[in-house]
């Protein structure tokens, strides 16, 4: 298993996209983050609990405490919380990204290149301790080392990947078309919620653009138009008529993104 490895999907839109793969120590470091963030957690709770003691009642021993039912209960839920809930919560709703994972610049994908979901966040963590054993991650080190995609049991159960968080788009192919230098489709950037897009959407929007040219005409310009209306309902954007130029809204946006990326506007 090598830092470059990767994966090509083939989109729902029958365009590939490539995403480069996360190598095992790069997902170790952002285990390492994490967790030392359980272990401040952890801290956290313990000094909750420190705080209700005196509620209790000044009869009862912090250790008569501890080992009554209560703190029992209460030592349980936050186990669970925080090593069962922690990646659960930070995958499914952080786009498949802990702080960790954020630092380390890489995220969990579904297999078909869709962002993770809160199944499959549920069941590849649940796996972890599985893959924990018999100690720091060996099962799971072993697993990533011998899989072509760098999966752990987690990952297989769940039907995710671990990949290298890239910039939303690559650059161009050679074969491209060149950016337009403005964006008449688009209007002012700067009203424009580009949040609301994913990176998918648009790496598929760049792809096509970079391959358009080797299919034919009607099979382009439908595929233009199945790519470009999820993205102009998310931006609030309509077509004008059934003659709009998909393509070049297409064009504009992917531009968009890359004069973003460079620092040529407030975006």
């Amino acid at each position: 298993m090598t830092f470059d490895d990767t994966k090509t999907v083939i989109t729902p839109e029958q365009v590939a996209v490539t995403y480069r793969l996360a190598g095992i120590g790069t997902r170790f470091a952002a285990v390492l983050v994490d967790t030392f963030l359980h272990v401040l957690i952890v801290a956290a709770v313990v000094l909750v609990l420190e705080g209700i003691l005196p509620l209790v009642g000044d009869t009862i021993s912090w250790l008569e405490w501890m080992a009554s039912d209560w703190a029992v209960a209460a030592a349980i839920i936050a186990v669970f919380a925080v090593f069962w809930g922690y990646f659960i919560f930070w995958e499914t709703l952080w786009s498949g990204r802990t702080p960790g994972k954020k630092l380390a610049h890489i995220r969990v994908i579904r297999d078909s290149g869709h962002p993770i979901d809160f199944r499959a966040a549920f069941v590849r963590n649940i796996m972890r301790y599985v893959d924990f054993l018999p100690g720091g991650y060996g099962v799971g080190a072993v697993t990533m080392f011998l899989s072509r995609d760098s999966k752990r049991l987690g990952d297989y159960a769940a039907g995710t990947i671990v990949v290298v968080d890239d910039p939303p788009v690559p650059q161009a192919e050679p074969d491209a078309a060149a950016p337009p230098e403005d964006f008449p489709l688009l209007g002012d950037p700067g009203l424009l919620n580009l949040h609301a897009l994913t990176r998918e959407q648009i790496l598929v929007a760049d792809r096509f653009l970079a391959r358009q040219e080797d299919l034919p005409e009607a099979a382009r310009d439908q595929l233009a138009r199945e790519i470009a209306l999820p993205l102009m309902r998310a931006l609030g954007l309509e077509a004008d008529s059934p003659d709009y130029p998909y393509h070049e809204f297409l064009r504009e946006l992917t531009a968009l993104y890359r004069r973003r990326d460079k620092g040529l506007s407030s975006l």
